[in-house]
């Protein structure tokens, strides 16, 4: 008997990769990506503003509090302030909008009492705080996502923030399931005197689907050689991957080993 670990890399050294194809974002949740995907441009995009407030120049506010800048406008996200803020004077800026040219630092609404035209602050300030600097998460031309990941919900809300809209991913692997036993009934079949249900194909479906792959039921066979012979030529010919369940003992009647080796199969563990 060998452990888990060297059959599992028994397995993946026998695997052949599949070919891939485009999908669009929508389609991609629990697809295996199957190129390196780089940032077309940084995250942010821009540098701008983490909070509501009012963006200024830290060099106008080194002496102690309480000081006051002139307001002379208002940026919402979505907007550019074009102009250079002159000396003295603050803007009032929403969240996520691009910081104004000449401002280095935000300082929150909160924090601060509005007279009129006048902004007047009550604490010392830090240079760049409430900032989020362009290139800050995600640098332009960095690998956001590698090949072979199985992409989840994160990864699809960054590469939408990224603009990629089509994404090369693995082809979902078919594979088939094949229950053998004479003893077998389906889930909805009334039980006779010596007889089970057949769970496992429903078990390995939900795992098939689970990883990202396509379930097809090739249904159940009894323990009758030539039949699991028929079954698994033809499923050999239309899947990826074909699953067994029972069958695979030492027992008269454990005939899948058999019917795969006139198949020509190659025992790997």
């Amino acid at each position: 008997m060998i452990s888990f670990e060297e059959a599992r890399g028994l397995v993946f050294k026998s695997a052949i990769p599949l070919s891939s194809e485009k999908v669009g974002l929508d389609e991609a949740w629990r697809r295996v990506l199957a190129e390196d995907v780089k940032a077309p441009h940084p995250l942010p995009p821009f540098t701008n503003s983490a909070m509501d407030g009012f963006a200024l120049r830290s060099e106008d506010v080194k002496k102690l509090p309480p000081f006051k800048l002139r307001l002379v406008g208002e940026e919402p996200a979505g907007k550019v302030w074009k102009e250079s803020v002159s000396p003295g004077h603050t803007v009032r800026i929403m969240t996520g909008a691009p910081l104004p040219p000449g401002t280095d630092t935000v300082v929150p609404l909160e924090e601060v009492v509005e007279e009129g035209e006048w902004v007047i602050f009550r604490r010392e300030v830090r240079r760049g705080e409430n900032v989020r600097m362009a290139g800050e998460d995600v640098e332009k031309g960095e690998v956001v996502v590698e090949s072979g990941t199985l992409l989840n919900s994160a990864h699809l809300g960054l590469l939408a923030a990224l603009g990629k809209v089509s994404l090369k991913v693995s082809i979902r692997p078919r594979i088939g399931i094949l229950a053998t036993g004479e003893e077998l009934k389906e889930a909805w079949e009334p039980l006779s005197p010596g007889t089970i249900r057949n769970s496992n194909t429903f078990a390995l479906k939900a795992q098939i689907k689970s990883a990202g792959a396509i379930p097809l039921d090739l249904g159940r066979v009894g323990d009758h050689l030539q039949a699991i012979v028929e079954v698994l030529k033809e499923a050999l010919q239309s899947c990826d991957v074909v699953l067994t369940t029972g069958g695979v003992s030492v027992g008269r009647y454990d005939l899948v080993r058999e019917a795969f080796e006139k198949l020509g199969a190659e025992r790997v563990f």
